[in-house]
């Protein structure tokens, strides 16, 4: 059992968690990692409603599943792991949506490569960010409204709900949006730990690159890392956020 506090405002949340010691893919520490999130948007939840305010995120709302999603190499190699043991045929339907997006992102200028958000600044990335919100492109997931990984979904869909009206989540700005806060977000976290340790560079591309990147990253060695080290490692970019 590992215990840590998490900042939300002015209040410290006591909280614990029950962590595997040995090595293991970094990726097999999602699970764990999902639940704590999901803790966290509960309470974000709660905290939320007590002031008054409603979560506008509803099933069949899918408004947020064509904006730009970042994805971490754990989420990526765990997204594809799920891919491979899908029958044969819907690997290639997969494969083709996947196309069929990149196309139409290309056509309204906007660059998928696997590589390309980890170059951009953050006046780039935010310009980057409501590009691909205005071409309104379906993520290659998404089936008649509703997400086909939901389980497994990235943490930026996770970790992303809103209190201010659906609708304005199609067309969403800083001035239109009301993210619910939550006192701590996973999305910002792994990106900086592509094998389960900090240090070792960053990595975030949008969704739609994921089968370019699984592609680039295949037959790579990934050693096994100590659960506890990933969990300490995760807790520490936290509190450096």
């Amino acid at each position: 059992m590992v215990e840590f506090e998490v900042q939300f405002g002015d209040s410290v949340l006591d909280a614990s968690a029950v962590v595997p010691e040995d090595p293991i893919p970094a990726q097999a520490m999602l699970p764990l990692f999902r639940s704590m999130s999901d803790a966290f948007v509960e309470f974000g939840r709660q905290v939320a409603e007590a002031e008054g305010e409603t979560i506008s995120c509803r099933e069949g709302c899918a408004h947020c599943c064509r904006q730009l999603v970042p994805m971490s190499a754990l989420e990526a190699l765990e997204i594809g792991d799920w891919i491979a043991q899908q029958p044969a045929g819907e690997q290639a339907a997969l494969k083709a949506r996947f196309e069929e997006t990149a196309r139409k992102l290309a056509a309204n200028g906007l660059n998928t490569d696997a590589g390309y958000m980890n170059g951009l600044e953050q006046q780039q990335l935010r310009a980057y960010a409501e590009q691909y919100i205005a071409a309104y492109v379906d993520c290659p997931f998404l089936r008649n409204e509703r997400c086909s990984i939901y389980e497994i979904r990235p943490m930026a869909c996770r970790e992303y709900l809103v209190t201010s009206p659906a609708e304005n989540c199609r067309r969403p700005s800083p001035e239109t949006i009301r993210r619910m806060p939550v006192p701590a977000r996973f999305g910002a976290v792994l990106p900086w730990m592509p094998n389960g340790r900090l240090g070792e560079g960053v990595v975030v591309f949008p969704l739609p690159g994921l089968l370019d990147w699984l592609a680039r990253e295949r037959g790579r060695a990934r050693p096994p890392v100590p659960g506890t080290e990933i969990f300490e490692n995760a807790i520490e970019k936290f509190r450096q956020k």
